[in-house]
């Protein structure tokens, strides 16, 4: 049988040697136009909580970026069903977005979809480890559950010293901004509780192979705000798998009565 894989010899080798065998390539695309975008709320240029930030998700763009992902990973999951495939592994994204903030998102998906010999009658699991790294996973007794994935786009809305630091003369010292600083933070809180849903989900212990990709924009001419778009992604896995105590032998010696 002929096929594609983005295998390299190692993993070519290790997986066969677990029993997973490659099918092909497959791949899935999106392009998603960002509709109307609310900004965030301020009455007089304050909002509530003022004059502490505000960190607001601005739900269009983050819902932008989700539906896309999970419609590039539909269609790789279909192309991976019709192989008979059991599984699609070594998943990677390619994003890009054109004509800023409320433009055109665009995400790719590929991976290689793989099949054990078993009956492929459910949905093929996906992630973005590579066959070896899958299986030596089975054989510390762990099992992949699944890819998991988020997107958010949080924004900042500076409180008052950050505002000050902004429109005075220049300080004497170099100093942080901590409003600015905790942006980050706020947008990696806002993705990782959406993994962990996904996780329970699928019955998994825990997130490995987690990858970051962050992008940090100011909003020239909006009160110094800041927006961050960050993608997070990973595998769930369970296990290890408790191991079957090993049956003993014992023999029952019979003792002459004296």
């Amino acid at each position: 049988m002929t096929y594609t894989s983005s295998f390299s010899v190692a993993d070519l080798l290790l997986a066969r040697r677990g029993g997973l065998r490659p099918l092909g390539q497959v791949f899935g695309a999106c392009a998603y136009q960002i509709g109307f975008a609310a900004r965030p709320y301020t009455s007089g240029g304050t909002w509530p909580g003022y004059p502490k930030a505000g960190y607001v998700e601005l739900g269009g763009p983050t819902r932008a970026w989700n539906h896309a992902r999970e419609q590039a990973l539909e269609q790789l999951r279909s192309e991976a069903v019709n192989l008979g495939a059991d599984a699609v592994v070594g998943v990677s994204f390619r994003r890009r977005l054109r004509g800023g903030r409320l433009g055109l998102v665009e995400f790719v998906v590929n991976g290689t979809a793989v099949t054990t010999g078993s009956d492929p009658s459910g949905i093929p699991m996906m992630t973005m480890l590579s066959g070896s790294e899958v299986e030596a996973l089975q054989q510390a007794g762990y099992t992949a559950k699944g890819m998991v994935a988020a997107s958010t786009v949080t924004q900042v809305l500076p409180g008052y010293r950050t505002s000050y630091a902004y429109s005075g003369s220049r300080p004497f010292s170099n100093q942080e901004l901590p409003d600015l600083s905790h942006t980050a933070v706020a947008a990696r809180a806002n993705v990782l509780g959406r993994l962990h849903t996904q996780r329970r989900g699928m019955d998994a212990d825990g997130l490995i192979g987690v990858t970051y990709d962050q992008h940090v924009e100011p909003d020239e001419g909006e009160g110094h705000r800041v927006t961050v778009t960050l993608h997070v992604a990973g595998t769930a896995i369970s296990g290890p798998r408790p191991k079957t105590p090993s049956p003993q032998l014992a023999l029952a010696l019979d003792q002459e009565s004296t």
